[in-house]
This record gives C-alpha cells, sequence and structure tokens, in this order.
C-alpha cells in the first residue's frame, strides 16, 4: 500500500480547507446564509410576503428578537419573498410586528440580540389570516438603511404604521403602543411620512386602519429633509399627530352581509369567493356567524386626500352554484358608497325553491364609530 509523506499529507488538508471554504463562500453568495438563516423564498408555503427593495440582506422575528420567534431570512431586492408558515409561530389568526434586522447587525449582536430592540432596521405590522390560502404582501421603503435618523417616540395606546408617499405607500417603519423609542435609518431625500393607525378587531373580524386628517381633509403628514453634507436627524412624536389632527377616518366603506336564508352562503366577487379574517368562506344561519364584514379602502392611490366616494359591486351571494346578484332597491349589481359608512346587505329566501335574493340597503347606511373601534382611552 502506498504510503504518504507528512508533506504531502499537509497539502491534503490545506486543499481541503481551500475546498470547503471555496463551497461556503459559494453556498453564500448563493443566496443560503452559512450561519443557519434561511433565505429561501416558500412562494407555496407562505405565511405572508416581503418585498425589499434596499440593498440589505434582512432577518426576520415575530414579535421579539429571541431565537424561537426567527422567522427566516429576506434577500436584498426580493420581490415577492414567502416567509414560511411554520407551524409553531403561524397557528391562529392574529395581528403582530415582525422585526427586521440587517445580516450585517445580526452577525455583530449574535449573543445579544435584544440590544437592537430599539435600534432594528425596521419593523412592519403584519396580519396573518390562519386557513386563507391568500397571504398578505408587505412592502419596505427602499429608503431605510441611510445615514439620516428618524427617531420615533409613541407614548400612545396605538399601534402605529409610519409610511411615504402617501397614506397608501410602502411602510417606513412600525411602532407599537406606549413604544417609547424606535431609531430608523434614512436615505438621501427629501420625504412626507404619514402615521397611520393599524389595529385587528376580533370582534368585527377585520383589519382596521384609522388615519390621521388635516383640517383641510387630506391624511395628517410631516415632512422629513434628509439631505445636506451631515446627517440628519429628526424626532417624530405619535401624540403630536394625534393632537392636531382635526379628524380621523378609517379611510373604507364597510358593507356587513347578513344572512338571514335557509343555507349557508359564501360570497363571491369577480368570480372569487371572498374568506374572511378568521378563514372562512360560508356565513351561516345563526347568529352572531351569520354575519360578514367586508372592508372596501378608498385612500387616493399616491396621494394624501381620500375618496368621498367608491362606486362598487359584482358582488354575488349563495351556495355554489347557486349565487345570485347583490342588488340595490333598484336592481342595480354596482352602486356607491361613503367613506366612514357601512352598509347592510341582507339575504333571504331558499336557493333550493329558487327565492334566494340579497339586497343592499343604501338609504339606512350608518357611520362607523370610530371611537368604538379604538383602544380604550384613546
Amino acid at each position: 500500500m502506498k504510503k504518504f509523506s507528512r508533506a504531502g499529507i499537509a497539502l491534503f488538508v490545506v486543499a481541503a480547507m481551500a475546498f470547503a471554504s471555496c463551497v461556503l463562500e459559494t453556498d453564500k453568495d448563493s443566496g443560503n446564509d452559512i450561519s443557519g438563516i434561511d433565505f429561501t423564498s416558500y412562494n407555496t408555503d407562505a405565511g405572508f410576503y416581503v418585498d425589499n427593495p434596499t440593498t440589505n440582506r434582512l432577518i426576520a422575528y415575530k414579535g421579539s428578537l429571541s431565537n424561537e420567534n426567527l422567522l427566516g431570512g429576506i434577500p436584498a431586492g426580493a420581490e415577492y419573498h414567502g416567509i414560511k408558515k411554520n407551524a409553531t409561530l403561524f397557528n391562529r389568526t392574529q395581528a403582530f410586528p415582525v422585526i427586521l434586522i440587517t445580516e450585517e447587525q445580526y452577525n455583530n449582536n449574535k449573543g445579544n440580540l435584544n440590544a437592537l430592540s430599539q435600534t432594528p432596521f425596521t419593523r412592519i405590522f403584519v396580519f396573518y389570516n390562519h386557513g386563507n390560502d391568500n397571504p398578505a404582501r408587505y412592502l419596505v421603503s427602499g429608503k431605510l438603511g441611510g445615514r439620516h435618523t428618524l427617531l420615533i417616540q409613541n407614548p400612545t395606546g396605538f399601534d402605529v404604521e409610519f409610511r411615504i408617499d402617501g397614506p397608501g405607500g410602502a411602510t417606513l417603519g412600525y411602532a407599537a403602543g406606549q413604544m417609547l423609542t424606535t431609531t430608523l435609518k434614512l436615505d438621501d431625500g427629501d420625504i412626507n411620512i404619514f402615521p397611520v393607525f393599524r389595529f385587528y378587531n376580533p370582534v368585527h373580524g377585520v383589519v382596521s386602519t384609522i388615519f390621521p386628517k388635516l383640517p383641510a381633509g387630506g391624511a395628517w403628514f410631516t415632512p422629513f429633509a434628509a439631505s445636506g453634507a451631515s446627517p440628519q436627524q429628526f424626532t417624530l412624536n405619535v401624540k403630536t399627530a394625534l393632537d392636531s389632527a382635526t379628524e380621523r377616518t378609517l379611510g373604507a366603506a364597510w358593507i356587513i352581509f347578513r344572512n338571514q336564508s335557509t343555507a349557508a352562503a359564501g360570497i363571491e366577487k369577480g368570480g372569487t369567493l371572498i374568506t374572511d379574517t378568521l378563514g372562512f368562506n360560508y356565513i351561516g344561519t345563526v347568529a352572531p356567524n351569520n354575519e360578514r364584514i367586508i372592508s372596501i379602502n378608498m385612500p387616493s392611490a399616491g396621494g394624501n386626500a381620500f375618496a368621498a366616494t367608491e362606486t362598487e359591486g359584482g358582488y354575488k351571494v349563495g351556495p355554489a352554484g347557486y349565487r345570485v346578484d347583490v342588488v340595490d332597491a333598484d336592481g342595480n349589481t354596482t352602486f356607491t358608497l361613503n367613506t366612514d359608512m357601512q352598509y347592510v346587505v341582507t339575504i333571504t329566501g331558499d336557493f333550493q325553491q329558487n327565492t334566494l335574493k340579497a339586497t343592499i340597503d343604501l338609504q339606512n347606511a350608518t357611520s362607523v364609530k370610530i371611537e368604538d373601534l379604538l383602544p380604550e382611552g384613546n
């Protein structure tokens, strides 16, 4: 048997180590993190989707920066990146904050990730609908990660999202109620920051957004001049927005579907069956499970105003194969809805007897009382 010299063995070991190093670097370049963070996009088994237009690889945590709450990694420049629906972390319908940190922050703070609790890359508000096969998609702002500092103070009871370019724009960050300090880093460029208040209402089964309004009628915002030779720092106190905003709006209308027919009924729009926030498709016939609320959003795209009305329609209700159009008192299948108002669709009859019908009452619409939706004390 051929014997190898010590020198030959040493050369072999060096070559093997070099090969292993090459494999690891190649693995890293391909997007698979060598530290155990999973950057795979789970598009067929996603809890939610994230768009990351920044140049940073991000690592996501549910609620807090602890190992048991690790959701996975998001590559830089990713679009529609699917976060895996971990059975432990995605076990019920709920809203929760997702904390995003950069790979550099992670590597520099592995022994104490909680040191980043007030200085993450950003946070986003996520609503997970258990049993729904159409996960929500969230856009992280490409303005994040620069040399300027935005200091957010939130002594209110509201959970607040901060958006840019309008109340429906990309998410700059998120601060939970009573979170006294959050620091975000921003790129160069002047921006307008729109705070919007987000929460899940389990009584109504909807995720609600409340927009503070300016006296002139548009959404409340504050400008931030992130430019100049020196890094800029800006402090935004959420209470200031609330105190200076004379009104609040849902920027939406609600349609309550009330089933008084003889059988469970589904709600269909444009050929697609609507799933509610609890993951159910059908409305029952016994109270309180005989009602379903649909929220129709009305903030104008790309602007800071709110549409006063919205033309809506194309709904059908009933069991599969026996659905009928939702009509108004005049038989129209499209109708005009006003923001911050709620309308009732009453479903009656028996599909087996061909008497099923559904009518929306436009004349007796009532105001959505925002005060009833807010956390106590706000």
